[in-house]
C-alpha cells in the first residue's frame, strides 16, 4: 500500500499542473498590462515623444512595453524599472502592475523550462513497505526545508538586483505625475477678472496700456532686442504669433513646450485659450495668458503689454429733404358762383 504523505503530494502535483496549464501564456498576459499603459495614455491624449521628453524612457521601449513585445526590451529587472517609472508618470496603481509583471515572469520561466515527462502528474512509485512511516515524514520535512531555503536565497539575489539597478537609474530624474502637474498651475492674483472681448475689425484698433505690466529695469537683452517673450504650453490651443509684423507661429501648441521669442519693436498673439498659456515678458512672469476657454489677443513692446479694442465709427446724421409747398393751380372751368348784380 503506498503512504498517505505520498498520495497526498501526489495529488497536490497534480492539481498544481492543471493550474499551470489553465494559465495564459506570458504574451498574453504582457500584452494586457501594455494594453493599460496605451489605454492610460491616450485618455490624457498624451504622445510618446511627450512622454519620452519628462521620463527619459526611449520611444521605442515605450512602444515595446505597450505591445507586450519581450523581444526589444532589455533584461527583466531593467524591464521592471520602466514599467514602474512609466506607470508612476500615469498615476497608475504601481504596486499592482509589478505585482502582475512579477506573475508574468514566472509563467515565462514555466514555459521556458518546462517539467520533465516523469514530473507531470503522473502517479509515482509507491514507497517500500519496509520505510517507516518516521522516515518517510523526516523525508518530506528535509524537502520542504530545501525547498524554503532555495526560495529565500532568490529572494536575497532579487533584492540585490533591483537595489542595483535602482542605483543605475538613480541618474534619471524622476518625474511628476499629471495629476502633480496640474494641481502645480495657480492663477496669479494680478490676472485680470473681466472677460476681454473677440475682436474683429482688426483694421480699425486702439492701443489700451496696462499699467501693472511694465517691464523690470534690470532686465538684460541681446544687441537689436527690446521684447522678449516666452510662452510656456499648458494645454492645447490655438496660438498665432507675429514678430514685427511678420506671423512666426500659427498652429496648436503642445503641452509640456516653451515657445521663446524675440523682437526689435513688437509682439502680437492670438491665443483661443488663455489658461492653456504661461506667459514670461521681458524675464517676468506674468501667470496665465488668461481664463480658462478665453480667447485672448495681446501686443507686447518695450513700453509694456497693449489690448486691442476696436473703435465704433459715429453714426451720421440724417438730414430730412424740405418738402415742396403745392403752389395753386387755376380751373379751366367756370365758377358755378353767380356773379351780383
Amino acid at each position: 500500500m503506498p503512504h498517505p504523505a505520498a498520495v497526498a503530494h501526489e495529488a497536490q502535483a497534480v492539481d498544481a499542473d492543471s493550474q499551470v496549464g489553465a494559465r495564459l501564456s506570458s504574451a498574453v498576459m504582457f500584452a494586457e498590462i501594455g494594453a493599460q499603459l496605451r489605454e492610460r495614455r491616450e485618455s490624457l491624449n498624451l504622445r510618446r515623444e511627450e512622454i519620452e521628453r519628462h521620463t527619459h524612457i526611449g520611444a521605442q521601449y515605450l512602444f515595446a512595453l505597450e505591445e507586450g513585445n519581450f523581444a526589444d526590451l532589455p533584461s527583466p529587472v531593467q524591464t521592471r524599472g520602466m514599467l514602474g517609472h512609466y506607470a508612476t508618470f500615469l498615476d497608475l496603481n504601481v504596486d499592482e502592475l509589478l505585482l502582475r509583471f512579477a506573475d508574468v515572469l514566472q509563467v515565462r520561466h514555466r514555459e521556458w523550462h518546462p517539467l520533465p515527462p516523469g514530473a507531470t502528474g503522473k502517479v509515482q512509485p509507491a514507497i517500500p513497505s519496509n520505510l517507516s512511516a518516521w522516515r518517510g515524514f523526516v523525508a518530506a520535512d528535509l524537502f520542504g526545508i530545501v525547498v524554503l531555503a532555495l526560495l529565500a536565497i532568490f529572494s536575497v539575489w532579487g533584492i540585490e538586483r533591483v537595489m542595483q539597478t535602482r542605483s543605475q537609474l538613480a541618474a534619471a530624474q524622476t518625474p511628476p505625475s499629471i495629476s502633480d502637474m496640474l494641481l502645480s498651475v495657480t492663477v496669479p492674483p494680478t490676472l485680470p477678472t473681466a472677460a476681454t472681448p473677440l475682436f474683429l475689425d482688426l483694421g480699425n484698433v486702439t492701443a489700451t496700456a496696462l499699467s501693472n505690466l511694465e517691464p523690470t529695469a534690470t532686465a538684460t537683452f541681446p544687441a537689436g532686442v527690446t521684447v522678449q517673450l516666452n510662452l510656456v504650453a499648458l494645454e492645447r490651443t490655438y496660438l498665432r504669433v507675429s514678430v514685427d509684423g511678420e506671423v512666426v507661429f500659427d498652429g496648436r501648441v503642445i503641452p509640456g513646450t516653451a515657445y521663446p521669442f524675440e523682437a526689435r519693436e513688437r509682439i502680437e498673439i492670438l491665443a483661443g485659450n488663455g489658461a492653456a498659456l504661461r506667459v514670461t515678458f521681458n524675464q517676468r512672469d506674468l501667470g496665465l495668458l488668461g481664463a480658462y476657454a478665453q480667447v485672448i489677443q495681446a501686443i507686447y513692446t518695450a513700453n509694456g503689454v497693449f489690448n486691442p479694442t476696436a473703435t465704433i465709427s459715429p453714426t451720421p446724421t440724417i438730414t430730412r429733404t424740405p418738402s415742396l409747398t403745392p403752389s395753386p393751380t387755376k380751373s379751366p372751368y367756370p365758377s358755378l358762383t353767380p356773379t351780383p348784380p
